[in-house]
C-alpha cells in the first residue's frame, strides 16, 4: 500500500508530539509530599499542633492535630468508599466523625458522588486536562471541627 509523502510526514510529526505529551501527563501523578503538606498548613493556620502519626489508612499516613479545645486525626481515603471500616476504627464513641471532599463537608461518605468524580477526573488527568485527582478526607475529632473553613483544602 502507498502513501503519501505528505501524510508520512505528518505521522514522523505527531509522533513525537503525542509521546511527549503521554510523558508529561504520566510525570503529573497527584504528588502525597503535596497534599499532606497543605493540609498541615490549613490545620496550623488554624491554630493546630500538628504531627504525623504512624497509623495508615490506604498507605497514606494518618494527621493527628492538636489544640487547647480540640483533638483532629485527618486521612485521605479511598473514593470507592472501601476505607470507611479503617476510619471507624480509629474512632471511639467520644469522637465525632465526617467527610471532607472538595471542601464541602459530608456527615457520611458520599460514595457514588465521589467515585464518579474520581472516574471523571482520573479519565480527563490522563489527557492532561487537569492537574490532579481531588482527594477525600476523613476527620475524627473531639470536637464541632465542621465549623472550620474546610472550603480551603477544595483545590486538593
Amino acid at each position: 500500500m502507498k502513501f503519501s509523502p505528505a501524510l508520512k510526514w505528518l505521522i514522523a510529526t505527531l509522533l513525537p508530539l503525542t509521546l511527549a505529551w503521554k510523558l508529561a501527563v504520566a510525570l503529573r501523578l497527584n504528588n502525597p509530599a503535596e497534599e499532606r503538606n497543605a493540609i498541615t498548613e490549613f490545620l496550623i493556620r488554624n491554630q493546630f499542633n500538628v504531627a504525623i502519626v504512624n497509623e495508615m489508612i490506604d498507605e497514606w499516613p494518618v494527621i493527628a492535630a492538636r489544640s487547647d479545645e480540640c483533638r483532629l486525626l485527618v486521612a485521605k481515603i479511598s473514593p470507592r468508599g472501601d476505607s470507611i471500616d479503617q476510619v471507624e476504627r480509629l474512632a471511639t464513641v467520644f469522637n465525632r466523625t465526617f467527610i471532607v471532599f472538595r471542601g464541602m463537608v459530608y456527615s457520611k461518605q458520599p460514595v457514588f458522588l465521589t467515585l464518579v468524580n474520581y472516574l471523571w477526573f482520573t479519565s480527563v488527568w490522563r489527557l492532561g486536562l487537569v492537574s490532579h485527582v481531588p482527594i477525600v478526607l476523613a476527620v475524627i475529632s473531639s470536637c464541632d471541627a465542621r465549623g472550620l473553613p474546610w472550603g480551603a483544602l477544595r483545590s486538593i
